[in-house]
């Protein structure tokens, strides 16, 4: 048969892309800010310390996240996969904010790791379900 099945809607494709990079962006800005705290005063640029900016960007990847993973997830794949990695992510991104201190070795690495797991369930989400038909296959 060929049937060719095309994406009509480009929107998700951009909105996925945009949730991944959030996540990413978040990863990045949980390793480097030990480094921009110390490094940047040498060079006399102050760094804006927000408790309200760190929960935007902690709600924005969240929003974004779960709004990627949970589209894909009842259009496309049903696979808990990603979605279990991104709450594991998210968890143990909350508990770094909330429970540790981030400025604390621990509290650090765990919230790097929960945000790369953030970043990776979105990975994830893209590739599951690629493998499962032609239509997957071709996207």
């Amino acid at each position: 048969m060929g049937v060719e099945i095309t994406e009509v809607n480009n929107g998700l494709g951009r909105f996925e892309r945009l949730a991944t990079a959030a996540s990413v962006f978040c990863a990045v800005e949980c390793a480097a800010k030990p480094f921009a705290i110390i490094l940047l005063p040498l060079f006399g640029v102050k760094l804006v310390d927000s408790e309200l900016l760190e929960l935007a960007i902690i709600g924005l990847v969240f929003v974004l996240g779960l709004g990627s993973i949970a589209h894909r997830f009842f259009t496309r794949h049903r696979s808990y996969r990603p979605m279990i990695v991104f709450f594991a992510g998210f968890a143990a991104l909350a508990s770094a904010h909330f429970v540790l201190e981030e400025e604390t070795m621990a509290g650090l690495a765990v919230a790097i790791a929960g945000a790369a797991l953030i970043a990776v369930s979105q990975f994830m989400n893209r590739r599951v379900g690629k493998d499962c038909c032609e239509f997957h296959a071709a996207n």
